[in-house]
């Protein structure tokens, strides 16, 4: 690299500043001694006359021919060093986090991994009066003395990590979760499938995942109102997802998803164990009124990127969707079951529900009916319907849900109301969240799932059970 002869200017402020240096050193040793001060006051003279001498240089045309070409090569260098730096740069993978989550991708597009999770601590008080004995010891009887009005406790509810892109090209779309939470230590497979674009609105996927049945189940539990899903959607959902492979069509307003499983619940198990003999799941979403948004996975149920969530922001656009689905899975045929008895159930399911955005505000409602056959025929049926409004604009929500299920078998049937808030400190990626939950009539053992929404079995006859949720979440 080329060195440039100093300027005249420059020496000119190092000779002042030594100057100066000189002078404050030597008053300050000098100052009672007279022949120290004469000699720099002598060294200050010569100084000057150094000074003088520059200045005079400086009226010339320093700049000389020789000059500007060693500035020319000099600038030069450093552009070509620059685009050396740029280049190699650009050859590197592009990766950092998007507000959405973390990502890494290839240059060319053709590559994607992002990574994402979720986090819910949360705290549960329940209370029935007359608490019945419960089975402690897993024998399959209730042991004596284990009843207790008031239980409390904290627990991780979920712990989710996400990792979806694309691989080959963008149209090469994998997604897959695991998940911890309170069933244990165990860290389970939730989600693991891949997904072809076709074109023309057509896509292909097959692995593990929810079937497209309740709307309420495909909303992530990252973006609910409450601080868990319904009562209802836990006993007639497809919560525990299923194997199997889809067809589905995305038009501009219009979509329809059709998927061949192995049945709710069988997850993660091997293709010719014990599970169904046929199972098949279809939904059909119409977009009623409202903003297209993201069709590319923003929300893997519908390309309408404002109902990935119940939650309508203050300056959200207005919207109303339209669902329906059926579910039909026969268990296993011709094979004995693994307790030794033929099981030759049949379940046939439907739901509708309805989806509303008002800018502010958010109304939901969905209703579900089951026809079980197992040597004995119930007509089993539920039904929610909750919403929120906004009191301090995108900070502070109210909501309130009720829900109704019979499940046709001579127990009581469920009837539960659920109010709440959400403080939302930085959208749904931080916030807080607390409900209260009342039983209006009995909760039955059907109904009753202690471990996911706080309910428990109540003695028959008994009435008015509370459940109390809090429960923080942060999504990363």
């Amino acid at each position: 690299m080329v060195q440039l002869v100093p300027r005249a200017d420059e020496r000119l402020t190092s000779l002042a500043a030594a100057a100066a240096v000189g002078v404050l050193a030597g008053a300050a040793a000098a100052s009672d001694d007279e022949e120290r001060f004469e000699r720099m006051q002598s060294q200050i003279d010569d100084l000057q006359q150094e000074v003088h001498t520059l200045r005079a240089e400086l009226g010339k045309d320093w700049l000389t021919e020789t000059r500007a070409k060693e500035i020319a090569d000099l600038v030069g260098d450093v552009l070509a060093d620059a685009d050396t730096r740029a280049s190699l740069l650009g050859e590197g993978p592009t990766a950092g986090h998007d507000g959405t989550g973390f990502f890494i991708g290839s240059p060319d597009g053709n590559a994607l991994l992002r990574i994402a999770g979720r986090v819910q601590p949360r705290h549960v008080y329940n209370h029935q009066d007359n608490s019945p004995n419960i089975d402690v010891t897993g024998d399959g009887v209730p042991d004596p003395g284990t009843g207790d009005d008031n239980v409390s406790g904290f627990e991780i509810r979920r712990m989710k990590l996400d990792f979806h892109g694309h691989v080959l090209d963008p149209s090469w779309f994998y997604y897959i979760q695991i998940a911890g939470g309170n069933a244990g230590a165990a860290i389970t497979l939730d989600d693991a499938y891949i997904e072809k674009k076709l074109g023309n609105g057509w896509r292909v996927r097959g692995g593990q995942y929810k079937p497209p049945f309740m709307h309420e189940d495909l909303v992530s539990s990252r973006f609910q109102l409450a601080a868990e899903r319904s009562v209802v959607n836990e006993i007639f959902s497809q919560r525990n997802r299923a194997i199997g492979a889809e067809l589905a069509y995305y038009g501009d307003r219009f979509l329809v998803r059709a998927m061949l499983n192995d049945g709710f619940g069988n997850v993660n198990r091997p293709a010719l164990s014990y599970d169904t003999e046929f199972a098949a799941t279809a939904r059909a979403e119409f977009l009623l009124e409202g903003d297209w948004g993201d069709a590319d996975h923003t929300r893997r149920t519908a390309p309408w990127s404002q109902f990935k969530g119940f939650t309508s922001w203050s300056d959200g656009p207005r919207g109303a969707l339209l669902g329906a689905a059926v579910h039909y899975e026969k268990q296993e045929s011709g094979t004995s079951a693994p307790n030794g008895v033929d099981n030759e159930q049949s379940t046939l399911s439907f739901t509708g529900d309805l989806t509303l955005h008002l800018g502010g505000a958010n109304l939901f409602v969905a209703g579900v009916y089951r026809r079980l056959d197992n040597g004995f025929s119930a007509d089993q049926y539920g039904l929610v319907v909750q919403g929120g409004l906004f009191v301090v604009p995108d900070e502070l929500e109210v909501f309130a849900r009720w829900e109704y299920g019979d499940l046709d078998m001579g127990v009581s049937n469920l009837n539960l109301l659920t109010v709440g808030v959400n403080r939302y400190f930085a959208g749904h990626a931080l916030k807080f969240t607390f409900d209260a939950g009342y039983a209006f009539d009995p909760v039955a053992p059907g109904f009753a799932a202690s471990r996911t929404t706080g309910w428990r079995a109540d003695s028959p006859g008994e009435r008015g059970q509370i459940v109390l949720r809090s429960q923080f979440q942060l999504l990363f």
